[in-house]
């Protein structure tokens, strides 16, 4: 049983109301309510961190299904005018600015087919209209000649809300791995080396 607090007793369907009625939002009132601990309390704090949750996800996801589809224009628009874009070292890879971005971003017409995969969605708060996640993306490319090239990275991103929608401020982008088809530098992802003197077990090299 999940129990529901609210301080007024309109709020809370006003709430899901927007939150249903909203083009951007793909969930609905079971995913939350499925969100809550078996015998936990909904608060109104709690619902409302759901939804921007959800909300935010659903930009991240976004992102991907634009890029796949070459819909720049809406690409553009999950990130601030002013965004700050860095796939790279390269200048070529970096962009200031939403109309920058989508200049950028048309380099990936070279490709013939692409597929963006995205996992492990971290979000953490700062604040009411700011916050910050990091993503895993799995992303497959296959070039006019039938060769293919597969990225294995994340994204860092800070995202802000304005007027209600929560866009994308600043994107950095980190590489964990690619085949052998994928040559662009993109920085590593950091990871923790081994303690001194640590060795791989028998059997598992």
């Amino acid at each position: 049983m999940v129990t529901v607090i609210t301080r007024n007793p309109f709020s809370l369907f006003s709430i899901l109301a927007m939150h249903n009625t909203n083009k951007s939002s793909r969930g609905n009132f079971l995913f939350l309510l499925e969100s809550v601990p078996r015998g936990g309390t909904m608060t109104e704090d709690f619902l409302l961190d759901l939804i921007a949750r959800q909300r935010i996800e659903t930009v991240l996801i976004d992102y991907c299904a634009h890029l796949d589809r070459m819909d720049l224009a809406a690409l553009g628009a999950l990130f601030t005018t002013d965004c700050r874009v860095i796939y790279g070292d390269s200048p070529a890879l970096q962009s200031e600015g939403r109309a920058a971005l989508e200049e950028s971003l048309a380099r990936m017409w070279r490709w013939q087919r692409t597929a963006h995969h995205l996992s492990n969605v971290r979000i953490r708060f700062q604040g009411d209209a700011t916050a910050q996640a990091e993503s895993c993306v799995l992303a497959w490319h296959e070039a006019p000649d039938g060769h293919t090239a597969t990225l294995y990275g994340r994204y860092i991103d800070r995202l802000v809300q304005r007027q209600g929608n929560w866009l994308i401020a600043e994107r950095r982008m980190e590489m964990n791995g690619s085949d052998s088809g994928f040559r662009l530098p993109l920085p590593p992802a950091p990871r923790a080396s081994p303690p001194a003197g640590w060795q791989v077990p028998e059997g598992l090299d």
